[in-house]
């Protein structure tokens, strides 16, 4: 998945392209893991409408946490949850 020419890194603020990347989950429609290839830092992503609420509840989407820490990226992000 190609990021946008706009997006930012959060934590490095990297704006090079080539160092910003996305990975979706086989079977996950509306969430998906930003990251940045040099901090390793990532944030969790909804691309979606109408259920705001729900997925953007952090323990939705711990099984993203998971997926990331096993590629070896870290959240640095507030969570509500430590694994």
């Amino acid at each position: 998945m190609a990021i946008s020419p706009n997006w930012v890194a959060p934590f490095c603020e990297s704006a090079d392209d080539h160092r910003l990347s996305a990975l979706t989950i086989e079977g996950e429609q509306y969430l998906r893991i930003d990251y940045c290839q040099s901090c390793r830092a990532y944030l969790k992503t909804y691309d979606g409408a109408g259920n705001e609420s729900f997925f953007l509840a952090d323990w939705t989407s711990l099984h993203l946490d998971v997926i990331a820490g096993d590629r070896g990226l870290k959240r640095l992000a507030n969570s509500l949850y430590e694994l």
